[in-house]
């Protein structure tokens, strides 16, 4: 691990992006990178962690559907999804950090772009 900081159990009020944001601070330090070359390698880590979402789902699919599975496989695949899914949170969290992107604002300015559009005008609600 990296110091010991950053993935220790949660203490108190410490929310997960204190716990990536302390994580992230340490991982550059050891390795020596910049924030370019910090952003570079959450992007590559983006698409190897969405591969790793999208195998998890397919597993459902390939095995027919979640129809075809027990409740114990439905438990124990959802929780690997839920884990690889948090992963991609925290990535694209930590490359908006180091770009000083606010998520919120970004998702509510595409999702504003995307009604106005006229193909899609049948979805606004």
């Amino acid at each position: 691990m990296y110091k010991g900081d950053g993935l220790k159990a949660r203490e108190g009020n410490d929310s997960w992006k204190a716990r990536i944001d302390r994580l992230e601070e340490n991982v550059k330090a050891v390795r020596g990178w910049s924030d370019e070359e910090t952003v570079r390698f959450l992007a590559l880590s983006l698409c190897g962690e969405a591969g790793e979402l999208a195998n998890e789902i397919k597993k459902v699919w390939r095995k027919g559907g979640y129809s075809k599975l027990t409740n114990v496989e439905i438990m124990a695949l959802n929780k690997r999804i839920a884990f690889e899914i948090a992963d991609c949170r925290m990535i694209l969290y930590r490359i908006a950090q180091n770009l000083e992107i606010d998520e919120d604002t970004s998702c509510d300015e595409k999702l504003d772009g995307f009604i106005t559009r006229p193909e899609n005008r049948e979805f606004d609600t």
